[in-house]
């Protein structure tokens, strides 16, 4: 009779041991970077692009983005406006030039959802190391996780 208190007990605590391990795996924060690339275009600076992917059954709430490249330095937004120096009336397709979107604040991202940013930068960079922070934690003890991703050039 000690044998199946035992047994059951046993069969009890490795129940829920699994029931745990599933919970966490169910709720971990699964987050990717895809359809990042470069515009090269004469009339405007190198634009990137890349796209944040929530691919988790939670939301989660971006707090900061920061860009670097294969030296370690900054890449920040710089700032260029194509509806104020480029002609549009001459060009075939005018929506190729839409103005920059570079991360400026807090931003909720579905479950299953995306978020796309772009950064009309002054270099042209092959290799990016992107740095998105959370508010809540992107795995076991970091809110933050960073991405190296190979920029695919796009000309026009």
């Amino acid at each position: 009779m000690a044998f199946i208190n035992h047994f059951l007990s046993a069969a009890a605590a490795i129940f829920s041991l699994l029931t745990l391990l599933y919970t966490f795996a169910l709720n971990r924060k699964v987050v990717e970077i895809t359809d990042s690339d470069i515009e090269l275009d004469d009339r405007c600076p190198p634009k990137i692009y890349f796209v944040v992917n929530n691919l988790g059954r939670r939301a989660i709430t971006l707090t900061n983005v920061i860009i670097t490249d294969s030296n370690g330095d900054v890449i920040n937004d710089n700032g260029f406006e194509p509806h104020e120096n480029i002609n549009f009336s001459t060009l075939d397709n005018p929506n190729w030039y839409a103005p920059s979107n570079p991360f400026d604040r807090k931003t909720l991202i579905y479950s299953e959802h995306y978020e796309e940013f772009s950064y009309f930068v002054d270099v042209q960079p092959s290799t990016l190391f992107i740095r998105l922070e959370f508010k809540e934690r992107a795995n076991w003890l970091l809110k933050h996780k960073t991405f190296k991703t190979h920029l695919s050039v796009t000309k026009t």
